[in-house]
């Protein structure tokens, strides 16, 4: 009988923290607290996740091209709050830290999280009513759309883009930009995972109860 209710107390708990609603968890991972002055990776750990950030190229059809050379940097933050973050240098002679496009070697830089996150919203820096940004997930290219000006914070449609993988490019050669931040959330067990949970404990008590009135 002890056992029964220790398999129904787990039980429970795990549907409870399946169940934990996705906000209770939403974390946002700040880029822009510290120097860099260019790596082909960066990676962070924030909020209980761990994001690497990757330099990538693209040309003006928004094929990608690999990192040919390109670096992300990361610059700080000051007085500025809408200041600093993550940039690129992907050529030679390349002086500007925004994610910036340009000729056939547009700056793409990824985000690539070491589990499955919802996506929420991302905050920009250095933004002017000139920039668009072009927004990339693991199956490619998604959509471009307008740095939110002056606020510099695009919210996600839909609550937000679950998956690992996340690049913020430019292709429009007036645009130059630096990802300041971006806020996630947890992505909770789907329903049936916990239904399936449940039910194995509750076959396991019951073969454990058949067994001893045998």
């Amino acid at each position: 009988m002890k056992y029964f209710k220790s398999l129904l107390g787990a039980a429970a708990v795990l549907t409870a923290v399946s169940a934990t609603p996705s906000f209770a968890l939403t974390t946002t991972i700040d880029f822009g607290l510290a120097n860099n002055a260019g790596a082909p990776s960066l990676t962070f750990n924030q909020g209980g996740y761990t994001v690497t950030a990757s330099a990538l190229v693209t040309d003006n059809a928004r094929n990608e091209l690999g990192s040919r050379g390109a670096v992300v940097t990361q610059t700080k933050h000051t007085t500025d709050v809408n200041g600093g973050g993550l940039g690129e240098l992907n050529a030679p002679g390349d002086t500007n830290h925004d994610i910036d496009g340009a000729i056939q070697r547009n700056d793409l830089v990824s985000l690539v999280f070491d589990k499955a996150v919802k996506l929420k919203s991302v905050r920009f820096a250095r933004v002017d009513s000139n920039d668009v940004f072009d927004f990339w997930t693991a199956g490619g290219y998604q959509f471009s759309a307008a740095t939110p000006f002056p606020l510099a914070q695009y919210i996600f449609a839909g609550g937000g883009v679950i998956g690992k993988f996340f690049a913020f490019g430019a292709t429009n050669d007036t645009s130059d930009y630096k990802i300041r931040s971006v806020t996630v959330s947890a992505v909770p067990l789907p329903p049936a995972a916990v239904l399936l949970v449940t039910g194995l404990f509750g076959i396991g008590a019951l073969g454990r109860r058949k067994s001893k009135s045998a």
